[in-house]
């Protein structure tokens, strides 16, 4: 009986996080930004490493209603960076994991709260139980452990 419920655990687990790869894929523009359908969690992994399309910085940023400067900040981009990452049309690996983390919050606030405007009001918005801050400020250590 231990072992059926690891694997009912396990097989759980990877069910929520395919779902949540294809909420993060719809947030940084689907197919149309990432030219090909991502809904496994190593067709997400195999694209951060490559390097995400700028279009998806442009998606995950509307889809929020953040500036550009503030997701540049947050991953830790400067803005002559981000100018030319847009001239380029392509992030890096590492830009393209820190926008997957964030892209990864969203995900799961909407998960929680029931909606993508909920979640990026919840983004914006200062937390008592962060000092004060909004899950979006950039002096927040970036991690995420789900």
């Amino acid at each position: 009986s231990d072992a059926i419920w690891q694997y009912n655990y396990r097989h759980m687990a990877m069910t929520a996080t395919a779902g949540l790869t294809g909420t993060v894929a719809d947030l940084f523009g689907g197919r149309k930004v990432l030219r090909r359908d991502i809904s496994e969690p190593s067709e997400m992994l195999e694209a951060v490493r490559k390097g995400l399309p700028y279009g998806a910085f442009e998606a995950l940023r509307q889809a929020v209603s953040l500036q550009a400067a503030r997701v540049a900040e947050l991953i830790g981009i400067p803005p002559r960076t981000l100018a030319r990452r847009k001239e380029s049309r392509h992030l890096t690996a590492s830009e393209s994991d820190r926008l997957y983390c964030i892209a990864r919050v969203v995900g799961m606030a909407q998960e929680i709260l029931g909606s993508l405007e909920s979640a990026g009001e919840w983004l914006r918005r200062k937390n008592r139980s962060l000092g004060g801050a909004a899950p979006v400020d950039p002096a927040l250590p970036m991690s995420v452990d789900a």
